[in-house]
């Protein structure tokens, strides 16, 4: 008789396949490097054949040059600080070979192509190995080492491969020894991701946070305003906003953070706003701030001129989050006065300089966005140019002399474009550019005047008027000088390079103030004197001052009292799980949060358990009053978080963001950026390689990668947050049970490019296969939807419709995981589009939701404006995932495939993790750090689980064609219970021989079910009788499994392998 097997495949760490520590001691790590022996892949581009090497990111990133990739090998130390590495060859290996360029990726990261090298040289010229800085992950220091086992030279094509080698990490005297223990309890799959990692950690105990900032005061007010100016706020004004009593007139104080965004360098995490120098007017001199009372500060917009210190240059500034600035008046805190500014003045001036700006304030037109927006100039096919005129008016203009400032954006995919840019009817310069590159140019003019008129003219190119080409005007910025005597309510600044002490020329009637600017927080008078009927003001003159000069006092666009200000400083003890969200979202969050907090797991140092924990909820609104100071700034959730974090780093596990994000942060369109993404850098391409990444928000040290977990819900309204707490409890409690919870559906895409050639059978489906092969699991029902099972070679379209009705039929069967390899974007899975966005109301799991993961490019893509949802937020928010993994980014395969690997290894201990974890394992490379989690991080997940209360008897043999039985000797009455017996998968080989040579490949099928039930146990020992169709293979290899619910667990009995011979009846 059979009886039951166990399935555990052991947990690795998947960078030990190739590299495994020697050594360890406290003063140096030994490491060392076996290659595989097949270390490339042959690819078909348009112009033959080139090799891709195996590796994960690339070590150069210019045009022209090879593709060199590198393996990052992160070390867990022994110690802080600094270190070195040697690196000694052990065995290497020459060969001829023609390298593939770098990839490029185009159709919004759907499609791939190889540019060609052109760059001639070695690859690298020296180093193999590149030596970071040590990094600290969760408490953790490691080394971070870049290795490249390949040298290339492009003149003669011959690849030096070093096939084995050894490092030696050695610690530097003056570094510090840090306490070896056990495992980071909060934290386990550092042992997955480290090399020689032994629970190696500083202290975790909490660090002393900066004091609340808003200490500094007893009640606040905050101020809003949009422009720069000297403002005033009377008494009677904070009386109408909620000020009930008077208090001393010294103890009214205004603070900011200047207009300007929080910096990104976690280092920074902790920077407040200032405290700026005022004037007081107490009316009637009796020391209190009361009726008549008044304040003058100078407030600066968040856009306008700014100096930098780094070029010596004016610059216009626009903040990208907001067209506000926040100013706070506390009340209770000492007011430092404005200084006047005394000088000597030994001349006169009557010009100085001033901007000029025009900007259409789209949705950040492309500043922190994926697609470019702005002014548009459209050239259409057949046309010989395209035009786009600005008229521009200059007051008081001095000199025809300036300096015109002009950004440009192509908005298509062109060869060559030209250019000509015109002032006034004379031509300034010719521009010629390719494709979406930006252009800026600085251009020194001498035909300015009062009116003027700019023409921007869009030509063909070499390609002729043929082809339609489109670009898109930024800004236009103008530095000219302007009379000084008609300065009114505006920023003025020296463009000179000496220094002096002048008067500026204010003409017959005087100012109301002139104040030095310089710094903006810290203002300062500069006295007025009349002369000859003419008022004048003496001015410090250098590179980088800058002046305003205001005729009017202006009034804030709101006054609001703030009696919560600084109460997120107040940080609660034990809270493991924040959630972030919208005000409008927080009630809406209660039923998940007294449910999560008796529901949460929590790691005891060998495995999660489900557990109680503390749950807090915090609105995105509160976090931007307090850690922005005011001002919308994504970068004020990671400071949040940073202060939590570095006040009980043992504590804190989960963070949620409940809401969708886009990356119009100014809201100009309205809706859809509830909970925003942090997006660190400007984009014109569509298919550049950057985008949104929430672990920006985890990273609480600096390097990069996530130091709790983190996932994005992104939900837009009520409704949707309700449903997607209802199917997440649904899913946890295991409300609706059956064999879908061991199913696996993979799904790859073909072997067919975006140019329609046959060269990608070596990627996609080998990955999954790799999986099916090697890290599923024997009892695990496997359902494949593999591009090259439907339809005829080449015919995409074909190919593409059964896919597509394959995937959503599969998929509405429900499963435990779908991991999906291929081409793909927010809007559309492969080049055939096997699934598209208008496809995804078809997908009705009916409460199977399985967790997704798209090992593609930008599946994950979810700041875009239009469509509010790409496939995988859409999964993710509807029921059809629990969750969803994909990337923001473009992603190259190979770095796909280890981070698949990753996955499927961990969660094959058959133990339950939550799904931020899930997530997280395997982000060994920064580009991974791009793939976002869309789903609760604290999501329980696990495969069945063993079931050690069910003893089932098979007889050895059962007979095809025939009714057979099986002995339940131990089990559970009244429970239901799944039977589910799967037939032996085979191999099966795939042939396109429509190409020469012809394609072929052989994968491992389905093990599709032969007999599906359900029964209960009456008593024991009890007997269970099952047919077995005529059609089932003979032999070795088929498997029973009995799965059944208990409580909110899955449990699993797995019988393997049954042997199978032909019945004698049937």
């Amino acid at each position: 008789m059979i009886k039951t097997l166990i399935f555990v495949i052991l947990q690795s760490n998947i960078l030990s396949a190739y590299f495994k520590v020697a050594k360890s001691t406290p003063q140096e790590v030994v490491i060392e490097f076996q290659g595989p022996d097949n270390f490339y892949k042959m690819l078909q581009v348009e112009d033959g054949s080139v090799a891709i090497l195996d590796g994960e990111e690339l070590l150069y990133k210019e045009p022209g040059v090879p593709y060199i990739p590198f393996f990052r090998i992160p070390i867990a130390l022994d110690f802080r600080g600094k270190y070195t590495v040697e690196m000694t060859i052990v065995e290497k290996e020459q060969i001829p070979l023609k390298l593939a360029g770098l990839p490029e990726y185009r159709d919004d990261g759907l499609s791939l192509r190889f540019k060609k090298v052109t760059t001639k040289g070695t690859f690298p010229p020296k180093n193999l190995v590149y030596a970071d800085t040590t990094y600290i992950q969760r408490g953790t220091p490691y080394a971070n080492l870049h290795f490249s086992p390949y040298i290339y030279n492009t003149a003669t094509g011959i690849l030096t491969y070093i096939k084995k080698a050894r490092f030696r990490v050695i610690r530097e005297a003056n570094s510090t020894p840090v306490k070896t223990g056990k495992w980071d309890i909060q934290f386990p799959s550092l042992k997955r991701t480290l090399l020689n990692y032994k629970g190696q950690s500083i202290s975790l105990n909490g660090t002393k946070i900066k004091q609340n900032p808003f200490d500094e005061a007893s009640l606040w007010f905050s101020v809003q305003i949009t422009d720069d100016g000297v403002y005033r706020i009377a008494y009677e004004d904070l009386k109408k906003a909620g000020l009930n009593f008077e208090p001393p007139a010294d103890q009214v104080a205004v603070y900011t953070l200047a207009g300007d965004t929080l910096p990104g360098d976690i280092t920074q995490a902790y920077k407040t706003f200032k405290k700026i120098p005022i004037i007081i007017k107490d009316v009637n001199n009796n020391d209190i701030f009361d009726q008549g009372d008044y304040i003058l500060f100078f407030g600066i917009a968040p856009h306008g001129v700014r100096f930098s210190k780094q070029n010596s240059k004016y610059y216009y500034y626009k903040n990208p989050y907001t067209d506000t600035t926040t100013y706070w008046i506390g009340i209770g805190s000492s007011t430092p006065l404005m200084d006047t500014l005394f000088v000597q003045p030994d001349t006169t001036i009557n010009e100085i300089s001033v901007f000029y700006h025009h900007e259409r304030d789209l949705t950040n037109i492309g500043w922190k966005g994926i697609l470019w927006e702005g002014e548009s100039i459209i050239r259409a096919s057949g046309s010989s140019e395209a035009n786009l005129r600005l008229d521009f008016n200059l007051s008081e203009i001095h000199s025809p002399d300036g300096l015109l400032k002009i950004q440009l954006v192509g908005g298509w995919e062109t060869s060559v474009r030209k250019v000509v840019i015109e002032l006034n009817g004379i031509p300034l310069d010719t521009l010629t550019w390719s494709n979406y590159g930006i252009v800026k140019r600085e251009i020194n003019v001498s035909n300015l005047k009062s009116n003027n008129s700019l023409n921007i003219k869009l030509l063909p190119g070499a390609q002729g008027e043929g082809e339609e080409d489109i670009i898109y005007l930024d800004y236009v910025s103008c530095i000219y000088r302007k009379t000084t005597s008609s300065l009114s309510d505006e920023q003025a600044f020296y463009e000179g390079s000496d220094t002096m002490m002048a008067y500026i020329d204010l003409g017959l009637l005087s100012p109301l103030f002139v104040l030095d600017i310089t710094q903006s927080t810290a203002p300062k008078i500069i006295p007025i004197t009349q002369e000859n009927g003419r008022f004048k003001a003496s001015v410090f003159i250098a590179k980088g001052a800058m002046f305003y000069i205001a005729q009017n006092t202006k009034n804030p666009k709101k006054i609001k009292i703030e009696p919560r200000a600084g109460s997120l400083y107040n940080v609660e003890a034990g809270v493991n799980y924040i959630a972030i969200t919208s005000k409008n979202f927080t009630s809406t969050l209660l039923k998940y949060k007294r449910y999560r907090e008796s529901h949460l797991l929590k790691f005891d140092g060998e495995k999660w358990v489900e557990s109680e924990g503390k749950v807090k909820i915090v609105a995105v609104e509160d976090i931007y009053r307090d850690f922005g100071f005011g001002q919308v700034d994504p970068v004020a959730i990671r400071n949040f978080l940073k202060q939590y974090f570095d006040s009980n780093p043992q504590d804190l596990l989960y963070v949620a963001l409940f809401g969708d994000a886009t990356y119009d942060y100014k809201n100009l369109r309205g809706g859809g950026n509830i909970v925003p993404a942090y997006e660190p850098v400007i984009s014109s391409d569509i298919d550049d390689m950057k985008g949104a990444r929430d672990e920006f928000y985890a990273d609480m040290t600096g390097d990069g990668y996530a130091d709790f977990y983190i996932g994005r819900i992104p939900v837009r309204t009520k409704e949707e947050l309700s449903n997607f707490v209802d199917k997440l409890i649904s899913y946890e409690r295991k409300d609706l049970s059956g064999y879908w919870r061991s199913r696996y559906i993979l799904v790859s895409d073909d072997e067919y490019n975006a140019a329609g050639i046959p060269s990608e059978m070596s990627w996609h489906l080998p990955y999954v296969d790799y999986i099916r092969r090697n890290l599923t699991l024997p009892f695990i029902e496997v359902r494949e939807v593999y591009e090259i099972k439907y339809g005829s070679p080449g015919d995409i379209v074909e190919r593409g419709r059964e896919a597509k009705e394959a995937f959503i039929k599969t998929f509405n069967q429900g499963g435990l995981l779908l991991t999906f390899y291929g081409h793909g974007n927010p809007v559309q899975l492969t080049h055939e589009q096997m699934l598209i966005l208008q496809d995804l109301p078809n997908l009705k799991t009916s409460g199977k939701p399985p967790l997704t993961m798209f090992f593609s490019c930008k599946v994950g893509a979810f700041t875009r404006l239009d469509p509010a949802h790409g496939i995988a937020e859409y999964m993710a928010v509807q029921d059809q995932a629990i969750a969803s993994i994909a990337s923001t980014i473009s992603q190259f395969v190979s770095v796909n495939d280890y981070y698949g690997r990753y996955i499927h290894n961990l969660i094959n201990d058959r133990r339950i993790y939550p799904v931020g974890e899930i997530a997280q394992n395997g982000k060994i490379y920064y580009s991974l750090t791009y793939y976002t989690l869309f789903g609760d991080p604290a999501t329980m997940f696990s495969l069945p689980l063993p079931d050690s209360s069910l003893q089932v008897q098979v007889p050895d043999s059962l007979e095809i064609g025939n009714i057979n039985y099986a002995v339940i000797e131990e089990g559970t009455p009244t429970t239901l219970y799944h039977l589910n017996i799967l037939h032996k998968p085979i191999e099966i080989t795939y042939v396109n021989s429509t190409v020469s040579p012809s394609v072929t490949y052989t994968y491992l099928g389905e093990n599709s079910p032969i007999f599906t039930g359900s029964f209960d146990i009456k008593i024991l020992p009890d007997t269970l009788h099952f047919f077995l169709p005529v059609t089932a293979d003979t032999g070795y290899g088929a498997l029973m499994g009995i799965t059944r619910r208990e409580g909110n667990k899955f449990l699993s009995y797995e019988i393997y392998p049954l042997h199978f011979i032909k019945g004698t009846i049937g």
